[in-house]
């Protein structure tokens, strides 16, 4: 990573992927097969800009899942994590979940579904380098007296987006 902090800059949340045929955005194949991975173009798109994006944050949806299974995102040039992002439980369900996710070199992310189900991914911030030195800042600040932190998001009700708790975490520096 180039040399200087990063900070997250807020967008308006917008839609970059969508494979529900009625609303193709952002792939051209539909809906995903079982065990299919999808690379998204992100930088250039929803406010993301085209250059000096490192990192964003998804809302990612499964909807309507063929069966219980998961959506793993991470930058597309990278080894699939042994990790989830998304879990699903059962056939039938709308389930998103908020996923913070580095860009590849090539401002791309890939998403696996281990289900035939639907994808749907909403950009709401995306992180830069700050060249200009200081302390890096968190999307929304926090008192000035305040170490630099890592600011997070807990949503108790993701599909109505209705009730936001927010919390810090500590740095290394500040435990």
């Amino acid at each position: 990573m180039p040399a200087g902090t990063t900070r997250f800059v807020g967008l308006q949340p917008a839609r970059i992927l969508d494979t529900r045929p009625d609303r193709l955005s952002g792939c051209a194949g539909g809906k995903p097969a079982a065990g299919a991975t999808i690379t998204l173009q992100v930088t250039g798109r929803g406010g993301v800009p085209a250059t000096g994006a490192t990192a964003v944050a998804l809302n990612v949806t499964a909807v309507v899942p063929a069966a219980g299974g998961y959506v793993t995102v991470w930058p597309a040039d990278q080894p699939r994590p042994m990790a989830s992002n998304l879990n699903i439980e059962t056939a039938g369900q709308v389930i998103p979940n908020l996923v913070v996710v580095p860009l590849s070199g090539t401002g791309r992310v890939n998403l696996y579904t281990k289900s035939s189900l639907h994808l749907a991914a909403d950009v709401a911030e995306y992180r830069r380098v700050d060249r200009h030195g200081g302390p890096a800042r968190p999307a929304e600040p926090g008192p000035a007296a305040q170490p630099p932190a890592i600011d997070c998001w807990v949503v108790e009700n993701m599909a109505a987006c209705s009730k936001r708790k927010s919390m810090r975490l500590p740095t290394t520096s500040e435990s």
